[in-house]
């Protein structure tokens, strides 16, 4: 602490001369002021009143800072959305294919599972009067015969047969089999990615997928754009460049049919399910008829364990000469009753969800009279009883569609979440 002392003399001197009002202007008067260090610690004394705010106005313009703030993670996520399973696709492309999505979110208001497919096919067919399919295998026309392999319906992409693979007894060799190979047909198979296992296109897309589902959102997708290419930059490993279709494909949901409403009530209450949470795809073997065409499901589970939602499909024909599409794009005009296709899909879904499961009784017929169970799958279909072509439920309010199809192809994408 400082403490000021004036010498004594002049104090005194200037304190009598205030006090008698006499100043000589003639003496210079002069304070002299001295600080000395005194030991101790500062002590600091509180002044009784309102405390005062000194605000000293600097010239020049304003400047305005701006700080990034980094937002805790479990705060990011809070975001929520009615429950449903959602559907969106692009518009027919040139080449005759849609680009779809199935988004399905949970009772909880999160998203549980997306799936990114597009229609296509990458396989010529040719098919006998029994059903029996053919792949033509072109040899080198001297010591390798050109030839039609006989291929299961069954059959993976990837076990077709080569022109090195040794002909058997079924196959039909150019030169050799003319009359058979006259008789057969050409027939289109409706596919798609999924289907086909497309593992580059697949395994893009879920890596695309998995940064949605963890944001619960695609905002969090930052993308780059060069010309027409559009590419996710931070989603290592992505390198599809139509990344802005997709998310558009996904934030169309997100902010229409999925918003969430004042009214909408959402589960809070965890339940238990019997499944490993996660989300899996699902297709029958191919089905022949006037073309090949295939059932196909998508079925995401929570992470209770519980059935979030069921999205069920089959392909055909689109409208479009040479194009492929499902009977959900099309709506009525792929499966010609009120509502569509998706009434009938949803009434399914929803039944699987209340069920966790498929524990429906099958009939061989609308009358509801004869029970059957699930066909299993053979060459080009089902091993239906003769006489029968589809096995109904009568245990699906608003659902009049065989059954056989979705429920094995559900089947197959549940086997995927069932706990080892």
């Amino acid at each position: 602490m400082k403490k000021l002392f004036s010498l004594l003399a002049a104090l005194a001197l200037v304190i009598t001369l205030a006090a008698c009002s006499q100043v000589d202007p003639e003496i210079i008067y002069e304070t002299v002021i001295e600080y000395v260090d005194v030991p101790g610690d500062t002590i600091y004394v509180e002044v009784p009143g309102e405390e005062i705010e000194v605000i000293v106005e600097i010239p020049g313009e304003t400047i305005t800072v701006e700080v990034i703030v980094e937002v805790p993670t479990n705060v990011e996520n809070t975001r929520f959305y009615k429950p449903g399973v959602y559907f969106n696709n692009t518009e027919i492309a040139e080449n005759g294919f849609y680009t779809y999505s199935v988004v399905i979110v949970d009772t909880y208001g999160k998203i549980a599972g997306i799936m990114f497919d597009e229609t296509k096919t990458t396989s010529e067919f040719l098919v006998d009067e029994d059903g029996q399919l053919y792949v033509y295998i072109e040899g080198d026309g001297k010591s390798v015969p050109h030839t039609y392999r006989a291929i299961a319906s069954n059959a993976d992409f990837t076990d077709y047969p080569t022109a090195s693979d040794a002909i058997t007894a079924n196959d039909l060799v150019v030169g050799i089999h003319q009359a058979e190979i006259a008789e057969l047909s050409a027939i289109v198979a409706h596919e798609s990615r999924q289907i086909l296992g497309d593992d580059t296109w697949v395994g893009q897309t879920d890596l695309l997928i998995s940064k949605i589902i963890a944001d619960q959102t695609t905002y969090g997708v930052d993308t780059a754009t060069s010309g027409n290419l559009v590419t996710a930059i931070n989603v290592p490993g992505m390198n599809l460049t139509n990344v802005d279709e997709l998310l558009a494909l996904v934030q169309e949901i997100l902010i229409g049919a999925a918003a969430l409403e004042e009214t909408d009530v959402l589960a809070t209450t965890p339940v238990s399910g019997l499944y490993e949470a996660g989300y899996e795809f699902g297709v029958t073997g191919r089905l022949v008829g006037s073309s090949v065409s295939y059932y196909t499901s998508f079925v995401a589970v929570d992470a209770y364990g519980r059935i979030a939602g069921v999205y069920a499909d089959a392909t055909l024909a689109s409208d479009i000469d040479g194009g492929h599409a499902t009977k959900w794009i099309l709506g009525e005009e792929g499966y010609p009753l009120p509502g569509g296709w998706d009434t009938q899909a949803r009434a399914y879904g929803e039944a699987v969800v209340k069920n966790q499961g498929n524990p429906f009784q099958l009939f061989d017929s609308k009358d509801y009279d004869n029970g059957i169970s699930l066909p299993g799958q053979i060459a080009g279909g089902f091993d239906f009883a003769e006489g029968v072509s589809h096995a109904y439920t009568d245990q699906i309010a608003g659902s009049t569609i065989g059954m056989e199809g979705i429920i094995t192809a559900t089947e197959a994408a549940l086997t995927n979440l069932v706990y080892d």
